[in-house]
Formats: C-alpha cells, structure tokens, sequence
C-alpha cells in the first residue's frame, strides 16, 4: 500500500535493510511471545490397565509455575487475547483496510490515466496494464489470505470466549469447533502453494524472474555437469 500509494515515502521507507531488520525483528518477536508456550506443561508418566495389563500412559497438566507466578485466569486469557488481537484478529482487520484503500487509489488511478492516455497507445499504457495487473494481483493474495484466515479468528475467538465463560457453549459443540479449527489450518496450508500459482498465472514479470532465477539456472547448472560425467566415462572406459 505504502509502494504503491505514496511512492516518495516508499523510497526511503522500503529499502532493503529496513526489510531485512523488519523481517528478522518479527521472527524474534514471534519467538518471544510463543517462548513460554515450551514450559507452561509438565507431563509425567504412569501406569494404567488395559486389557488385562499394566501399560504406560503420559499425563499432561499445567507447570507449577503458571500457578505460583501468574496464575491459570491470568496465563492464559491474556496469552490467547494477545494472539487473536496481534495474530488473526488486527492483522486481517488491517489487510482489509488497506486493501480497500488499495483499491480505490487503483481505480482512481485508472480513471486519470484514461483520460491521459485516451487516444495514445504509447509504451505508457502498457506500463500503466503491468502496474495495474500486478496490484490485481496482491489484492487476489490478500483475498486468499482472508478467506482463510478470518474463519480461523471466528474460531479461535469463538473458543476462548466459552473457556473464558463470556459466551455460553454446550460442551457437545466443542468436537465440531475442534474440527473447524483443523480444517481452517489445513485449509491454511493448502494456500501457501495457492499464492505461487496466483504469482505465476497473473504476473509476466514474476514468470519471467522466477524462469531466469531458477529453471535457466537449473539447466545451466546441469548441462556443466553432464560433458564431465561424459569424460569421466569415456577415460574409465579406455582405462
């Protein structure tokens, strides 16, 4: 939104260290706010019948130390309050937003660049339809990325709210919850590889990059290796 919108901003603001220092600071914050997820269960093992015999079963519970230091009605609400907000919640509000605002400047945009260009076919327009089809394109990523995630938010949300005893919740919905959650997270995955196929099929430019980087690369690499493997054969054959 920012590259597209206000390019002057954008040239001091999107530089490539500013993304690479925006980029590793997420990691670490994404690290930190999911570090005491490691340490606040114990598991201990013990011993059950089953069928006739002693088996080996593990239980799980919550760490002394949620109980001491924080306490159970804190942890928790305030760890899965933290999530929706910053995690599904704020960022598809946000994706929404600007998206919107995206699209406007995009069809304002258009609007002007019609009257300016009406009756030339310069190497402008054709610019202009590259520009446009591109920010198509990150709005169709956005699209995808919110019709995946903003069920999962509903979900989660949905959850914490029966645990936390604000929304009344039969205890015989929570299976079907549960399997709203895994599907919304499968679903999730199965759109990762969605967006490459979106970059593919609606950007020349991608295609072109992404032929240039890897299958030119892939092919030059392999087309080194074979006259050595050639000689190597041929010598070991007249050995």
């Amino acid at each position: 939104y920012v590259y597209i919108c206000h390019p002057t901003t954008a040239k001091s603001w999107c530089t490539r260290p500013r993304v690479l220092k925006t980029t590793i600071g997420l990691f670490l914050t994404a690290f930190v706010t999911q570090l005491s997820r490691f340490f606040d269960s114990k598991y201990e093992s013990f011993q059950i019948e089953w069928r006739g015999r002693l088996e080996w079963a593990c239980s799980r519970d919550i760490a002394d130390w949620v109980h001491s230091l924080v306490g159970v009605n804190i942890y928790f609400p305030t760890y899965y309050g933290f999530r929706i907000l910053f995690v599904n919640v704020g960022p598809c509000l946000a994706l929404v937003a600007l998206n919107v605002l995206l699209f406007r400047a995009l069809k304002k945009a258009q609007k002007k660049r019609k009257i300016l260009f009406k009756d030339k076919k310069t190497n402008e327009s054709k610019k202009t339809r590259d520009s446009n089809s591109t920010t198509y394109m990150l709005i169709v990523v956005v699209t995808v990325f919110l019709m995946v995630e903003i069920p999962m938010a509903v979900a989660t949300l949905i959850h914490i709210m029966a645990n936390m005893e604000i929304i009344p919740f039969a205890n015989e919905y929570y299976q079907y919850l549960k399997i709203t959650i895994l599907v919304s997270n499968f679903i999730i995955m199965l759109s990762f590889p969605l967006n490459f196929a979106i970059y593919c099929g609606m950007s020349a430019k991608f295609r072109i990059t992404f032929n240039e980087l890897v299958i030119k690369r892939f092919r030059t690499g392999r087309q080194a290796s074979e006259p050595n493997h050639y000689t190597h054969v041929s010598m070991s054959t007249s050995l």
